[in-house]
């Protein structure tokens, strides 16, 4: 039987013709984190204090591809990769131009793509990369497949489904199972030559709120330090070793009483959950790291009217908070991917055409009216 909490000990599962499944837990460093930043609202921000200047770049769709709904954005390698709420998968060059969509290869035959529950762009090999609920399949940018690998879904009583994956080079990659999972909370490495996945750690009894829209959950810095953002708020953003053999506490998230806590989620006498918004404090959703900035969004109440971001320079340590909305206007973009030196969100134009204040410049506002109606934009925000 597959025992996730055991320490230092593998056990060895082989798959005739799939991925072996190592139960290989490391210990975790528990000493105080590398930085520390305090949260809270004492400061307001402004959308210009946050960024110099904003590129739009239109997605240039072909035939029937057009999108239904964004769930989640990747900027990697020169390429957008948009999965949309039907799960098809749109790949376009950093300019705009269409390459190709997942749809193409939909079908249960070999190399045909059944569901999409994760993806990645590999920027060490300029692939893509999905997950389905059986296998990982690495694919070209027109989505003819290079190869694939059987995922173990069950092992003895115990179920997997992966969900998000992130690539840590051309072979090595950081795997999530789904919430229908027996261990949803667990991190496991994936190595797509030696066809082989181990389990790195848990953070299941580290979770503070487990509601959340993270969708990039791995950031490597400058200096090639390997973060870890789980999926569930902690109050901690994880460093991996190189070799993935120590993972610690480096960056502390200390929270306000603005926010929510551990203490206000406990389940009541009548055993129901209570309502995460009754209690009218911010609930941590999503971080996004850059080079210099964290970007921690949260909501007090349902909807973008709700919403707000705390944003803390890492190289000072200050912080301040801005709302997405102010009189039924979006004053601040919902980030929907980070790299060193930009931000990224998707908006339609006409809602950017009721949202002037995120095109930063009448320039911008001149150049949106050009689109054509329906157009789907990327705003590329340059962090200062």
């Amino acid at each position: 039987m597959f025992v996730p909490m055991l320490r230092f000990i593998c056990i060895r599962i082989i798959f005739l013709m799939g991925i072996l499944l190592v139960a290989c837990t490391q210990e975790k460093n528990h000493h105080a984190a590398d930085f520390e930043y305090s949260i809270s609202r004492s400061e307001t921000i402004r959308l210009e204090d946050v960024f110099s200047e904003v590129s739009l770049i239109p997605l240039e769709f072909a035939g029937d591809y057009y999108p239904h709904g964004i769930a989640e954005v990747q900027c990697r390698a020169g390429l957008f990769g948009i999965l949309d709420n039907r799960k098809s998968l749109h790949i376009f060059s950093y300019d705009g131009h269409f390459i190709d969509c997942s749809d193409r290869m939909r079908g249960q035959g070999p190399g045909e793509i059944s569901v999409i529950m994760g993806f990645s762009i590999n920027p060490s090999d300029t692939t893509v990369q999905i997950l389905t609920p059986k296998e990982f399949v690495k694919y070209d940018t027109c989505f003819s497949k290079i190869m694939s690998a059987d995922l173990p879904t069950q092992v003895g009583q115990d179920c997997f489904m992966f969900s998000y994956l992130s690539d840590l080079s051309a072979s090595r990659h950081l795997l999530l199972p789904s919430g229908v999972s027996t261990y949803p909370d667990r991190l496991f490495t994936c190595n797509s030559l030696s066809q082989e996945i181990s389990e790195l750690f848990s953070f299941g009894d580290e979770i503070i709120v487990n509601s959340s829209m993270q969708t990039s959950c791995m950031h490597i810095d400058a200096d090639s330090t390997i973060l870890f953002i789980p999926p569930a708020f902690t109050g901690h953003i994880y460093a991996l070793s190189p070799d993935l053999s120590e993972i610690s506490r480096h960056i502390a998230l200390n929270l306000s009483d603005d926010f929510i806590t551990k203490a206000d989620l406990q389940i009541s006498d009548d055993s129901k959950d209570p309502d995460i918004f009754s209690f009218n404090k911010d609930i941590p959703l999503r971080i996004d790291i850059s080079a210099g900035k964290i970007f921690l969004l949260s909501s007090s109440q349902p909807g973008l009217n709700g919403m707000r971001y705390y944003i803390i320079d890492r190289d000072t340590g200050t912080s301040g908070h801005i709302k997405l909305m102010e009189n039924s206007t979006r004053i601040f973009p919902l980030i929907a991917d980070t790299d060193s030196q930009y931000a990224y969100a998707v908006m339609e134009k006409e809602k950017l055409e009721e949202s002037p204040a995120l095109l930063i410049t009448q320039q911008n506002m001149n150049l949106l009216a050009n689109f054509e109606p329906e157009t789907l934009i990327m705003l590329k925000y340059r962090l200062k």
